[in-house]
């Protein structure tokens, strides 16, 4: 028998939780209602943004017992964030970027489980380890497709910069006083004939 989680709702969740259930049963104020909290941006990156939503899972299976922890994450993932999007992201590099912020969250929570695999049974230890490889796969993935589209994205010069680009000039030879001397050639050396 499983238990469901009872979900703690703050009261803008419960009264959008009801809009949707009212919704569900055909009334129409529960559309109405959907569509003016809906209506703020806000609230469709809230509880629309999947990444955001995985996030927040992580956030609450990582932290579950260390409020400080938790308090700190809240406050570095967006920091995390926009450091990986830079000044002008665009959409792309920004999906990019939400899937690097989950799967480092998922590499670390993996990497929890690892700290001491000696603690665990050994099939518990190797799927901790399978899952913490993965988890780095995945990352490492996520940011070699974020590098990938940025270098895609990034503009090449066209011939004309290239052509109007200024070149150092050197000094086709040394004058003979400045040239090293040649090394002396030994009385019994050979000359080679190829």
């Amino acid at each position: 028998m499983s238990r469901k989680k009872k979900l703690r709702l703050d009261p803008f969740e419960r009264a959008l939780l009801q809009a949707v259930q009212n919704e569900a049963e055909g009334n129409p104020t529960g559309r109405a209602a959907l569509e003016t909290h809906f209506a703020d941006p806000d609230v469709v990156e809230r509880f629309g943004n999947l990444a955001r939503v995985a996030e927040r899972s992580l956030t609450s299976a990582i932290c579950s017992r260390d409020p400080i922890t938790r308090a700190a994450l809240v406050r570095k993932l967006p920091v995390l964030r926009a450091e990986l999007a830079g000044p002008a992201p665009t959409p792309l590099e920004l999906l990019l970027v939400d899937r690097i912020v989950v799967t480092w969250m998922q590499l670390y929570y993996a990497t929890n489980y690892v700290v001491d695999p000696f603690d665990q049974p050994q099939p518990s230890a190797e799927f901790v380890q399978r899952w913490q490889s993965r988890a780095q796969q995945r990352f490492t993935s996520a940011i070699h497709a974020l590098a990938t589209v940025r270098k895609l994205l990034r503009p090449a010069p066209s011939l004309v910069d290239m052509a109007m680009q200024t070149v150092p000039e050197t000094s086709a030879r040394r004058p003979a006083s400045q040239r090293p001397a040649p090394a002396p050639i030994a009385a019994d050396a050979y000359p080679v004939v190829n």
